[in-house]
């Protein structure tokens, strides 16, 4: 399957790492021993459980710039939409890779459906895909990142010592920032850098800032009432939603804010193809008296509501 260009689509997956945990105390990163880790001891595993190390990759589908950041726990909501937002955020050098993808391509585990994530998506704009269960090679290009990680990073971490996640992330961050630049991918026969930096200004959307991603994180879009005049009221403004197809009267929207703009909220529908559409609409802006900027004044002008479609058939 294709995309069209870089930040069309991402794919991210979640996994544990298998060669390393990492100790509270003064012995930083440590290999899993085969011989202190394995079926017959399964005491020895659950010790350190909490230790473990996961990793999240990110995979731009058309370049496949890869993005790897490390977490301690286990695979959650919050681990993804933490690794997410800082994915999105511009990090300078030749760390490339951000902006915010139209597609997010991911599998249906618990943390990638939960609803931080899906909020999130939501408020951002991003078209969130589950693959079919059981289905892997679906997303086989971020399941790739992960047999590159392994074969081109961690086996060289126990040549070093690392005392932190914090350090752990630094060196991940030192390692993409090289293999992207200097790696050539077979598909089109250029480093990963080079190829993403062929996104246009308009397919390039910035991400709001990591406070305002994290505020859209637990802020379900909400259901408005449309009123008379096909207008609601969301967090004490009102918007006109007469431009979204097949708004009635009486009917009930599900809003959300627009992270990009102040004076716009978005409403969020799902088509026909269970697919989620996005659409704008505008705060109506009012004058120093409270009435609408665009409203007839009586006696000099008069201006109809706009029409439903239930009232076009009528």
């Amino acid at each position: 399957m294709a995309s069209l260009h870089p930040n069309h689509v991402w794919e991210i997956d979640a996994s544990l790492c298998t060669l390393y945990y990492l100790s509270n105390g003064h012995k930083g990163l440590q290999v899993m021993d085969s011989a202190k880790f394995y079926k017959n001891k399964p005491a020895n595993l659950a010790r350190i459980a909490s230790d473990r190390v996961w990793s999240y990759e990110i995979t731009d589908h058309t370049s496949g710039w890869i993005y790897v950041e490390y977490v301690m726990g286990a695979e959650s909501g919050e681990n993804l939409c933490s690794v997410l937002i800082n994915a999105m955020q511009e990090r300078g050098g030749a760390d490339v890779l951000h902006g915010v993808p139209k597609i997010l391509y991911l599998d249906p585990g618990s943390a990638n459906t939960a609803g931080m994530t899906k909020n999130m998506c939501r408020s951002l704009g991003i078209n969130l895909i589950a693959h079919k269960p059981h289905n892997a090679r679906a997303t086989g290009q971020v399941e790739k990142a992960r047999d590159i990680l392994e074969r081109d990073f961690e086996h060289g971490l126990r040549f070093c010592r690392v005392e932190s996640i914090d350090e752990l992330n630094r060196l991940a961050r030192l390692w993409r920032m090289k293999f992207n630049r200097t790696a050539i991918h077979s598909r089109y026969g250029m480093a990963r850098t080079d190829k993403w930096l062929l996104i246009t200004e308009e397919q390039l959307v910035k991400a709001p800032s990591v406070e305002v991603c994290r505020e859209a994180a637990v802020s379900a879009p909400v259901s408005c009432k449309v009123d008379s005049f096909v207008r609601v009221r969301f967090r004490g403004r009102q918007y006109d939603v007469s431009a979204v197809p097949g708004v009635c009267v009486n009917d009930r929207v599900m809003i959300a804010r627009n992270l990009y703009r102040d004076d716009q909220a978005q409403v969020v529908m799902t088509g026909e193809d269970g697919l989620k559409s996005f659409f704008l609409v505008d705060e109506v802006q009012k004058d120093e008296h409270g009435f609408a900027v665009d409203a007839p004044v009586i006696g000099e002008s008069f201006k109809p509501l706009p029409q439903t479609v239930a009232q076009q058939h009528l």
